[in-house]
């Protein structure tokens, strides 16, 4: 007896539930074996380019699209990038960002996995090992460098401004020394001479930046007018840094600010309570 709620040519199907098309339906609609269909799919020789039009065509037609979980556990090698980070900082975005082209152009998928307070770096890790990244690219790291050596020992690893190095692991990071010893430069021309720094505290890339300001500064001769405030790479460490500076009577002509986030908090606060002793112009420096 038929179910009443099948839907004709769905054996067992439901009301608003089609059957997925697969690779053997497409096949029948083109009138080839499903094995070359299979050799489209995969971008493999063996069809030619009118066959794999209709296939497409056909595939198209019909809805269906590859089971990727499937061809990923046929295959040898996954032909995915993990990629690790940690969505606090606008900065990692735009790396994440930049991948996908670049991983594209070579042929890789990227797979993502985020740190959040709910979810460690461990499970974000092994979740990626667990999608049998080909390797794994980590933004804004926590680990010691004995777990991300023992990352590196599964699977190649490239780590974005780390704060320390790691045996086995590529790293890839800013020239934060040289950029902040141009930025002080930049504002020593400009005729600035009390230049303050908000660095990032014990944030990725905060030392080197804190020694090139204060070698730049004393490289222009304003070695008593070197003054750093220590931060975090967030609005509230610019903020706080704003309340210092705003203690005092006289306020630097221009701050050299470690990121983005933390020039937000700097200027918004400093804005919000400007005062007639506030001359000058504030720079930001990545």
């Amino acid at each position: 007896m038929r179910d009443p709620g099948a839907r004709p040519g769905v054996p067992g199907g439901s009301p608003g539930r089609a059957k997925r098309p697969t690779m053997s339906d497409v096949a029948a609609r083109v009138g080839v074996s499903q094995a070359l269909v299979s050799l489209v799919f995969r971008n493999q020789p063996g069809a030619s380019a009118e066959t794999r039009e209709r296939v497409f065509q056909a595939a198209e037609e019909l809805g269906y699209r590859p089971d990727a979980a499937a061809q990923l556990l046929r295959r040898t090698r996954s032909r995915q990038l993990g990629v690790l980070f940690t969505m606090r900082h606008p900065h990692d975005v735009d790396i994440v960002e930049a991948v996908y082209p670049a991983a594209r152009k070579h042929g890789y998928n990227v797979v993502l996995s985020a740190m959040v307070a709910t979810r460690g770096e461990r499970q974000a890790v092994e979740e990626l090992l667990a999608l049998r990244s080909e390797a794994i690219i980590i933004i804004g790291t926590e680990s010691s460098a004995h777990e991300l050596a023992a990352v590196a020992g599964q699977t190649p690893v490239v780590e974005i401004n780390p704060t320390a190095r790691a045996a086995g692991v590529d790293v890839v990071r800013t020239a934060d020394g040289n950029g902040v010893r141009q930025a002080v430069d930049h504002l020593a021309e400009l005729g600035h001479r009390a230049i303050a720094h908000l660095d990032g505290g014990v944030m990725p890339g905060a030392g080197e930046r804190r020694r090139g300001y204060r070698a730049a500064m004393r490289r222009h001769g304003l070695a008593e007018h070197i003054q750093i405030h220590s931060g975090d790479y967030t609005e509230e460490s610019g903020a706080q840094a704003a309340r210092e500076l705003l203690a005092h009577d006289e306020l630097p002509t221009a701050v050299i600010a470690g990121n983005d986030r933390s020039a937000h908090g700097l200027l918004t606060t400093l804005l919000a309570r400007r005062r007639p002793r506030a001359r000058g112009r504030l720079h930001r420096r990545l």
